[in-house]
């Protein structure tokens, strides 16, 4: 009987943690499928004012092509995009979480009632440009697991594993 308690603890166990971290991973997630669809929109709406800015005139052969007469235009409509991605902020509902309520065995277990209150996630914006990522904060205070990675943390990590990469493969980089 006391094996079968235990089974059934150790289940519980990896099934509260199992779905708080599917959680978590899945607000990661799509945060950033919707940060990357809504800088798509913003960048495809600036390209579409550049597009407007080609000449598109047939030329008969022999004719030479008209010199582009709008970089100056197109080189504030780039400003401008890269300022509205700068300035991009999420916006996206949090995500709210009761495993905070788990024990240090992670089965629910007694808590202070002024402890008692459900967590909520924000999910680290990363991206793949030159425009700084935003970041928000993250609960640390979690009972269930360990603390989350900082934004610099992870940027330092994934720099890590780019450099083991490049160097197994031939390749040096130098951080300045």
């Amino acid at each position: 009987m006391r094996a079968e308690a235990q089974s059934l603890v150790a289940e519980a166990q990896l099934t509260n943690i199992t779905r708080q971290k599917f959680k978590e991973a899945y607000d990661l997630h799509t945060a950033a499928v919707i940060e990357r669809a809504e800088k798509q929109i913003l960048l495809a709406k600036y390209a579409r004012q550049l597009l407007n800015m080609l000449d598109d005139t047939p030329v008969v052969p022999g004719d030479a092509h008209q010199p582009y007469a709008h970089a100056e235009s197109a080189r504030d409509i780039l400003n401008e995009a890269e300022d509205e991605l700068r300035m991009w902020e999420p916006n996206v509902a949090p995500i709210h979480s009761s495993a905070g309520h788990l024990g240090t065995n992670a089965v629910p277990g007694q808590m202070a009632a002024q402890e008692h209150h459900a967590q909520t996630y924000a999910a680290p914006v990363q991206t793949e440009s030159h425009v700084p990522a935003s970041t928000t904060s993250y609960d640390t205070q979690s009972q269930a697991g360990e603390p989350f990675i900082s934004s610099e943390q992870m940027e330092a990590e994934q720099q890590r594993q780019l450099d083991t990469e490049a160097a197994e493969h031939g390749h040096y980089t130098t951080n300045a």
